[in-house]
């Protein structure tokens, strides 16, 4: 299956624990993670994405390295 990135212009918000877990990680690790995802959100192609199945909001994970990144995508902010 074929990535089409379609969140040019969406906004990133990080939840209090990705936060604590960013400032766990080394800092080049921690910068390429916030590069991968800004480059999402810039309309990149070339990111390593898939969907994950059967969940409530469309939910995908990203990989970075030797991370994995879980993300989910909202029109709107309730």
């Amino acid at each position: 299956m074929t990535f089409i990135n379609k969140l040019k212009g969406y906004q990133i918000i990080f939840e209090q624990q990705a936060k604590k877990d960013l400032k766990k990680i080394n800092k080049p690790d921690a910068h390429a993670i916030k590069n991968k995802l800004t480059a999402i959100v810039a309309g990149d192609q070339n990111v390593d994405v898939k969907r994950i199945v059967a969940a409530k909001y469309p939910r995908y994970r990203l990989r970075v390295g030797h991370y994995r990144i879980l993300y989910e995508v909202y029109d709107r902010i309730c």
